[in-house]
């Protein structure tokens, strides 16, 4: 298993890491806590640029992330869930709302001692293993053109 993200709290503190066997075709992304326990897992299938990702939290399935890079209005659609992606994705600078348009989710660059990071606000808590899986699948996605997770 190979580590791909690491999603730190805001007093910077690891609360969880995103690990797995991301394959070209295919794999499987495990979000874990600092116990190396299983919260969520996201599930790969397709080519490059086009692609379905299954996040599963507590053994259901909560959301599916489609994927298709040659949709240069829609490269990601959100099915299972009435939520939907607003902002620009390319240049990883984005929102998650509701059906409403309340905010679920925002997602933007940021600078820390390491270097370059990205922030996610979450509105709250009980949605953080799912935002931090989509915005996962979306990073991974927008940074490397394919549909495999890369580290940062």
């Amino acid at each position: 298993m190979r580590a791909f993200f690491t999603v730190y709290d805001a007093c910077g503190r690891m609360c969880y890491r995103l690990t797995g066997d991301a394959q070209t075709l295919g794999g499987k992304i495990f979000l874990c806590d600092t116990n190396h326990r299983e919260v969520a897992r996201i599930t790969h299938m397709g080519l490059a640029g086009i692609s379905r990702y299954t996040i599963v939290i507590a053994d259901k399935e909560r959301a599916r992330i489609l994927q298709n890079l040659a949709s240069i209005k829609m490269p990601f659609r959100i099915r299972g869930i009435s939520w939907r992606l607003r902002g620009d994705l390319v240049l990883r600078s984005f929102d998650i709302v509701d059906v409403s348009d309340a905010l679920v989710m925002s997602h933007g660059r940021c600078w820390e001692s390491n270097g370059e990071c990205f922030a996610l606000d979450i509105a709250q808590e009980k949605y953080a293993p799912l935002c931090i899986c989509m915005a996962a699948v979306i990073d991974s996605s927008a940074q490397s053109g394919s549909a495999v997770a890369l580290p940062v």
